[in-house]
């Protein structure tokens, strides 16, 4: 038993990259938020949670720029919509729906023609943003369950060092040569 608390306990110090291993150990037993908070920073996986949360940040900013293009294309849409059926209606009231020249409705005007390739034109930003917010929206999602798995594995970790270093401290004592002070 003593023998794998040492090896794991060297182990969790070599994986931790030393530099929690080097701190006063019997400080960090005293200490469980000092000791996380050591054994944090001298994992890798932290550099990696720092990048993936300025990515998480980047996306989220693209996320809304794409929103707001989505929204503005979408409100341009209606404004012409209503334009349309106001000029399809003018139009229809000038008609007159006795003639006999007259196969229903009268044809579009060029201004209406101008709107509904407009209209055609912002469908396709609408969706073109749409289908980008899907996928930023899935990545977001993705960075998040790889933060949150990378927080579990790091608390793991952390606990296996935390019972090593509490085993090799028990094991060595208090007042040993390795917890006296270097002269």
């Amino acid at each position: 038993g003593q023998l794998a608390a040492t090896s794991l306990a060297s182990a969790a110090g070599r994986a931790a990259g030393g530099a929690a291993a080097q701190a006063d150990s019997a400080a960090l037993l005293l200490d469980r938020n000092k000791a996380f908070d050591e054994f944090r920073k001298s994992v890798r996986r932290s550099e990696t949670y720092d990048e993936n949360k300025e990515a998480v940040n980047a996306l989220k900013e693209e996320a809304q720029s794409l929103g707001q293009a989505a929204n503005a294309a979408r409100d341009v849409i209606n404004a012409n919509q209503t334009r349309i059926q106001r000029a399809r209606m003018e139009r229809a009231m000038d008609s007159n729906p006795r003639h006999p020249d007259t196969d229903g409705a009268p044809p579009d005007g060029p201004e209406v023609v101008a709107l509904l390739r407009e209209n055609e034109d912002k469908k396709r930003v609408y969706h073109q943003a749409m289908e980008r917010l899907k996928q930023v929206k899935v990545d977001i999602e993705s960075y998040k369950r790889a933060t949150e798995q990378n927080r579990q594995r790091l608390q793991k970790d952390f606990e296996a060092w935390f019972r090593a270093m509490q085993a090799s401290h028990v094991m060595t004592g208090p007042g040993t040569e390795e917890d006296a002070p270097a002269a």
